[in-house]
């Protein structure tokens, strides 16, 4: 698998690199492959995340290292990715979370997203709700089946 690629998925242009990077060390798991596995489970996974800001788990150098948590939809991300401005209790602040309206914007490892969906946040500045997503097989399955 080569280390850059562009990718066009439902119409957007996608550029992504370090396919070859394992990001789940015990299984092997790479970005590529975890890649490959959102486009597999896009159609059941996205519908619980559409409309719900996001935060997102960064695992910069696997799952086994150390992560951060990027609530703050990063400046540099594609015109199209659509943002929520949220009230944070933590950060006493207006954040804006990214929302992940479909494939292309779907890009970390582990996702938490807010209980209500946007149009329902704007006005519950005091509700934090979260909802921890797993959506990647377990260590002993790297095909994604259950068993």
């Amino acid at each position: 698998m080569p280390d850059k690629a562009e990718l066009i998925v439902q119409g957007k242009k996608l550029p992504v690199s370090n396919l070859n990077k394992v990001l789940y060390p015990k299984a092997g798991f790479t970005k590529g492959q975890l890649i490959d596995y959102y486009i597999r489970i896009a159609p059941v996974l996205l519908p619980h995340l559409k409309d719900r800001p996001l935060t997102m788990k960064r695992y910069p150098n696997g799952v086994e290292a150390p992560f951060f948590y990027e609530k703050n939809c990063p400046a540099h991300r594609p015109k199209w990715v659509k943002t929520a401005q949220v009230w944070s209790e933590g950060n006493n602040r207006m954040m804006d979370y990214c929302l992940a309206q479909d494939l292309p914007t779907a890009g970390a490892v582990d996702f938490r997203r807010l209980q209500q969906r946007f149009v329902d946040a704007l006005q519950a500045r005091d509700i934090q709700h979260h909802i921890e997503t797993e959506i990647f097989p377990d260590d002993h399955n790297q095909d994604g089946a259950n068993g």
